[in-house]
């Protein structure tokens, strides 16, 4: 029996051939369901899903967001809800590349925990299912 079977996952930055990509194939063979979250690259988050799907028994869903803006976020989470359900595991691996000298860089905008975010649009820890 698959380690995740019948969990679902939730994946920022997940469209790339990168770890997020990576992350969302791995958890997808464990048999958890993926929910795939990307900010712009719509055709590489699709053919992710498509692929976990392709392995069968998981479902994926792509969804576009940007995890620094909060309302984004809770749209994206009540879509997620809606089409496979509460997530059981947060993979945060969506990241922001700055280019230049780190000591120039401006200061995060306040209330930009991209991890935070996405964590409390779901449901408090309820135990072994």
């Amino acid at each position: 029996m698959p380690l995740l079977d019948g969990m679902l996952s939730l994946v920022t930055g997940a469209s790339r051939g990168g770890i997020g990509r990576a992350v969302a194939l791995r958890l997808a063979s464990e048999g958890s369901d993926v929910a795939l979250i990307y900010r712009e690259d719509h055709v590489d988050a699709e053919s992710t899903a498509r692929e976990i799907e392709a392995m069968g028994g998981c479902r994926a869903v792509a969804v576009r967001c940007d995890v620094s803006e909060p309302e984004d976020v809770a749209r994206a989470c009540s879509q997620i809800r809606v089409e496979v359900g509460w997530p059981d595991v947060v993979v945060n691996n969506a990241g922001v590349m700055l280019n230049g000298d780190i000591m120039e860089q401006p200061p995060q905008r306040p209330g930009r925990d991209d991890a935070h975010q996405c964590l409390q649009h779901s449901p408090p820890h309820q135990g072994p299912r």
